[in-house]
Formats: structure tokens, C-alpha cells, sequence
């Protein structure tokens, strides 16, 4: 006959301590509060930036008395630029005749007997 040998239960294993794995679930809703804040934040902050830009590109963005005004201003620095042209014109050609006054102080007057 045979012989039936009873084989022990396996004791099960001993617990392992707790270790925490991450972060405590305060700590993830605060991070998760702070950066949505943040969000929010920012674009409310940037918005008009944001919105001014956009005019900008679509070329809308600027009233027509200031740029009537821009218009003036740039014909104003046309007429200076103009008037300073002419301003240095005058002082190269005053500066001419100096110098070629100078150069005949400096040359010898030609006399009768130079032979």
C-alpha cells in the first residue's frame, strides 16, 4: 500500500515594512492647485500682450489720428534730413574755399625775375 506523506503548508511570507512609494496625496492636490493657479495667473496677465499682438499683426491695431501723427512726424524728419544735407553741403564748400584761401597765402607770389 502506499504510503501518503503529508507535505506541510508553506508558511506565508512575513510582511514587508511599508515604504512609501511617492508622494502623499496632500502634497499632489497642492502641486496640482499651484500650477493651475499659475495657469490662470499667467494668461489673465498676458492677455492684453497678447491681444495688443495680435492687432498688430492683423494691422489693425492702430487709431488713425496717431498714425496721421507717425504720417507728420516722418515728413517733419525728411524736411530736417534735407536741411541737414544742404546744412553740410554749404559747410564742404565753405571749407573748400578756406583751404585753397590757405594754399595761396602759402605759395610764393610770382615776381618779375623768377628765372
Amino acid at each position: 500500500m502506499m504510503q501518503v506523506v503529508e507535505v506541510p503548508p508553506i508558511p506565508p511570507l512575513p510582511q514587508a515594512p511599508h515604504v512609501p512609494t511617492g508622494m502623499p496625496e496632500e502634497a499632489i492636490v497642492a502641486i496640482v492647485l499651484i500650477t493651475v493657479t499659475a495657469v490662470i495667473g499667467a494668461v489673465w496677465m498676458f492677455t492684453p500682450l497678447i491681444k495688443a499682438w495680435a492687432r498688430r499683426i492683423e494691422g489693425k491695431g492702430a487709431d488713425p489720428e496717431l498714425r496721421q501723427d507717425v504720417d507728420d512726424v516722418r515728413r517733419e524728419m525728411e524736411g530736417l534730413r534735407h536741411e541737414l544735407l544742404e546744412t553740410q553741403e554749404r559747410l564742404d564748400f565753405a571749407e573748400r574755399l578756406l583751404s585753397q584761401r590757405r594754399e595761396a597765402e602759402r605759395l610764393p607770389a610770382p615776381g618779375p625775375t623768377d628765372r
